[in-house]
């Protein structure tokens, strides 16, 4: 079964996010209070809605609880993606995925029910930094508190060497 995830906010990070899934095949609906957004999306997405995220009675009229995943795109109102966030959560949707301004915004949202944080400006300047530095460091995805992932550039003292033999935590920190 394919997912369905309803993204919430339409600024550069959401539309982006709301049509690059439904480019890779996604049921997508878009949802943002600005009508023109709404209108520059719709015809990107499964389908596009004008509605404010932090009004419960907007939210249930979606069907929010109907949707695999939820995208809580806005950085704009605090209030507002808290308020996504927690409807999210009490409809249960199945993974909610919010970005955050801040690190108490990101604490917030997380205590609230978000199951991962996201934050796309300090994302993709660490990832910049990283690449005119030279690190090896390529990408690092942080999932949770128990769960990371990095792609590195390859030591080449460590070519040819199965995972066990390199013992990266001991050897590399």
């Amino acid at each position: 079964m394919d997912k369905n995830v309803i993204v919430l906010g339409l600024g550069r990070f959401g539309e982006r996010v709301a049509t690059k899934l439904f480019e890779d095949g996604l049921e997508v609906m878009a949802v943002d209070k600005d009508y023109d957004l709404v209108q520059n999306i719709a015809d990107k997405v499964t389908s596009a809605v004008q509605c404010d995220i932090a009004n419960d009675n907007a939210l249930e009229e979606l069907g929010m609880g109907n949707f695999d995943v939820a995208v809580i795109a806005t950085g704009e109102s605090l209030e507002a993606s808290m308020a996504a966030t927690l409807y999210a959560k009490d409809h249960k949707v199945e993974k909610i995925i919010a970005k955050a301004t801040s690190r108490n915004h990101a604490r917030i949202l997380k205590k609230i029910g978000a199951d991962q944080i996201i934050f796309p400006e300090i994302d993709m300047g660490e990832k910049l930094a990283r690449s005119i530095a030279g690190s090896n460091l390529l990408q690092f995805f942080h999932f949770s508190d128990d769960y990371s992932m990095l792609e590195l550039k390859a030591f080449e003292d460590i070519v040819g060497k199965t995972l066990a033999e390199i013992d990266f935590r001991k050897n590399i920190g």
